[in-house]
């Protein structure tokens, strides 16, 4: 059974139904999120676990490049490619509102990678190795290869811009899908009405049909006409 809820259809088309109060509800959600990431520099939210899972599968997957440097810089290539590629698969099912969601899940996944950056000097960070063993300061080392472990704040601060970038401008766009999702109900329901019908329109000097001669005349004309035809059909 698919439970797809394409906010992609146009407007009320979609059938949100249920779907409007939960969606409503993760905006506000990812909107708490984008706060605390603004408050505090440490905070990690419930996306911080699958973002180390992911993180550490990505080391794992480029492992077999042979090459260190790309093995260090693996993790945090998987971090910011798992959520892209959500969102390119839920746009091509047609979920615009999921799509823009994994914007958000992007942006923690930057907020976490930048206190990674920040901490390539201190190295104060607890780290979390595979396998075991002593673990590795990712960005220590990429930065120390780059010769450029002087700007590892400047860098984080950057990363951090462009998190909250990702973090709101999801979080908008998802209120702007959900109003258009539900503003053309309101518009079909102020739509509803009496029905009028216009006369049609005579172009000046043209022969002028006999019901609309019979409208400006008034209901007078149109009674005595009908009798007239009717007399004149019964001889």
């Amino acid at each position: 059974m698919e439970l797809r809820d394409p906010i992609g259809a146009e407007g009320a088309a979609s059938g949100l139904g249920g779907w409007l109060p939960l969606r409503l509800a993760l905006l506000v959600f990812l909107g708490y999120i984008g706060v605390r990431h603004l408050c505090e520099a440490g905070y990690t939210s419930i996306f911080g676990a699958l973002n180390l899972g992911i993180h550490e599968g990505g080391h794992l997957l480029f492992v077999w490049t042979g090459s260190d440097f790309l093995h260090a810089l693996g993790g945090t290539l998987a971090q910011m490619a798992a959520p892209v590629i959500a969102a390119f698969l839920f746009l091509r099912q047609g979920d615009r509102f999921a799509a823009v969601v994994c914007g958000p899940w992007l942006a923690t996944n930057m907020y976490d990678s930048a206190r990674y950056i920040a901490d390539a000097r201190s190295l104060s960070l607890t780290l979390v190795s595979v396998g075991g063993g002593d673990a590795q300061h990712d960005w220590n080392y990429i930065l120390g290869r780059l010769g450029m472990l002087q700007y590892d704040t400047t860098l984080a601060a950057c990363v951090r811009v462009g998190a909250f970038a990702c973090m709101w401008g999801g979080v908008l766009a998802g209120a702007y899908l959900l109003f258009r999702s539900a503003a053309p109900k309101t518009r079909a329901r102020k739509r509803s009405g009496p029905i009028v019908i216009k006369p049609r329109r005579v172009p000046a000097g043209g022969p002028v049909p006999p019901e609309r001669a019979d409208f400006q005349r008034g209901p007078s004309a149109a009674s005595a006409r009908s009798a007239v035809h009717s007399s004149g059909t019964r001889s």
